[in-house]
């Protein structure tokens, strides 16, 4: 069954083969720019110790695990403040536009994945779906986002952005509000 997940490989092969001869220079974005490494590192080991922290939580090790993350986060945070190259510009932060707009769409994807988590033991553990029916139900809400991705385009350019954002999130709060009621 874990075998199924290989058929991936030959189309993440053939994207960096595409990738690397058809976009050579574009993730360049200022030459004389040094790759953070040091950054990378911390964040690294952070984000691993976070997730491995949560899949084990209810033991000693997984909480042990979770406060070393947010200690190597807050690390990682005082490195980025200093470095000349930052992974991350922490100060970005200021910007309170910026801010406020990556709360929301965190907020909102948040929300969005802990409702399709739940829809999904709803649907196979109360309703008895089998997971398959439970994945091709749920497969429904990429799909329709990929689709409204492609006349959200169109519109941005006759409408503010902003307006369409907004509109998204309203109806996407509402949605969530007539779903978990």
């Amino acid at each position: 069954m874990e075998d199924c997940f290989l058929v991936v490989i030959p189309f993440l092969i053939l994207s960096i083969i595409i990738t690397y001869f058809k976009v050579p220079n574009e993730w360049i974005c200022v030459k004389k720019d040094n790759f953070d490494y040091i950054g990378s590192l911390i964040f690294g080991i952070s984000i691993s110790c976070l997730t491995y922290g949560f899949i084990i939580m209810n033991t000693i090790l997984g909480i042990i695990l979770l406060i070393i993350s947010l200690i190597l986060f807050l690390v990682f945070a005082k490195y980025e403040l200093r470095s000349k190259y930052p992974m991350f510009p922490i100060k970005l932060l200021k910007n309170r536009m910026f801010t406020f707009a990556n709360i929301a769409a965190f907020s909102c994807s948040f929300a969005t994945f802990v409702i399709a988590y739940i829809v999904d033991y709803h649907l196979q553990y109360n309703k008895g779906i089998d997971p398959q029916n439970t994945g091709l139900t749920l497969i429904l809400a990429p799909l329709s986002m990929n689709i409204s991705t492609f006349f959200a385009e169109r519109l941005s350019d006759r409408i503010n952005s902003q307006w369409i954002a907004n509109s998204g999130l309203m109806i996407t709060f509402i949605s969530l509000l007539i779903l978990v009621s």
